[in-house]
């Protein structure tokens, strides 16, 4: 190891001069309201048809019973969060989200992926999502063993606005306002890179950014 690079085992070379730094830049603008349906039906459509079920996403037949309950208690979780966040009613955020922190298999277990995937949206500059994300934080601070290392770290950071870039992405594709670029086939490939990631926690990131997307929606005719 150098101060210019690392070698690994003699064969992998990482250049630590070459990467450009980073930052996480999420969109800031909402499309017009017949946009953003448009683009929430065609993402819930592709996660129906391409998602994996398992965790957030029923299958269409019984997989296991612990899936199963999984995929029914995030059902009942997600509708919460929107009626809680919708009425401020805090309590009821915080104990929802008790609910679904580490809920689920895996590294990252579904219910920690739909709600980095809430927390992301409600990140993005401009977002009515006002009590969902301090409940979060509140529940992480106050029960940190009930998920993973790896998952923890997840939430913190979409809390913070930074996710892996097919995450930024996708959300670019669904919230800027319509452009030349503006096309079905680009939506579609940014959800499928998300869809990708990890067993069925792809489908739980997108379910949760479904459901803060509907969210805002929801605040916006309250306001």
């Amino acid at each position: 190891m150098t101060a210019a690079e690392v070698t690994a085992r003699g064969r992998c070379i990482i250049d630590l001069d070459a990467p450009q730094e980073w930052h996480a830049r999420l969109p800031r603008a909402l499309a017009d309201d017949a946009t953003m349906n448009a683009r929430t039906r065609a993402l819930h459509a592709l996660v129906v048809s391409s998602g994996t079920a398992g965790g957030a996403l029923s299958g269409p037949s019984p997989i296991d019973p612990f899936a199963d309950a999984v995929a029914e208690r995030l059902d009942v979780a997600r509708a919460a969060i929107v009626r809680a966040e919708t009425a401020g009613d805090r309590t009821a955020l915080v104990a929802t989200v008790e609910r679904m922190l580490g809920l689920g298999p895996g590294l990252t277990p579904a219910g920690d992926d739909v709600l980095a995937g809430l927390a992301l949206v409600a990140a993005r500059p401009g977002s009515r999502i006002a009590l969902l994300p301090g409940a979060i934080a509140d529940v992480l601070a106050r029960h940190p063993e009930r998920t993973t290392d790896l998952s923890r770290t997840m939430l913190r950071e979409a809390l913070a606005g930074r996710a892996r870039q097919s995450l930024i992405d996708l959300l670019e594709r669904l919230c800027s306002p319509p452009t030349a670029d503006s096309r079905p086939d680009a939506l579609r490939a940014a959800a499928e890179r998300v869809l990708g990631i990890g067993h069925t926690s792809g489908t739980d990131l997108v379910s949760g950014i479904l459901t803060g997307l509907r969210l805002e929606r929801e605040l916006r005719g309250f306001m």
